[in-house]
C-alpha cells in the first residue's frame, strides 16, 4: 500500500509484524501501545 507515495505495509499484531522485520530492512515503523499479543514498549524492545 502506498500512503503519499511512501510505500507501507500494514500488519494485524506485533508477532506478524516480528517476522516481517526479520526479513527485510525497513526505514520507519509506526507502532500502538495497546496491540494484541504484545504491548507497544515491549514490541519497540524487541524491534
Amino acid at each position: 500500500m502506498a500512503l503519499a507515495d511512501i510505500d507501507s505495509e500494514y500488519f494485524s499484531g506485533a508477532e506478524h509484524t516480528l517476522f516481517y522485520l526479520r526479513q527485510h530492512q525497513v526505514g520507519i515503523v509506526v507502532s500502538d501501545f495497546k496491540m494484541p499479543g504484545m504491548d507497544g514498549v515491549t514490541f519497540l524492545k524487541e524491534i
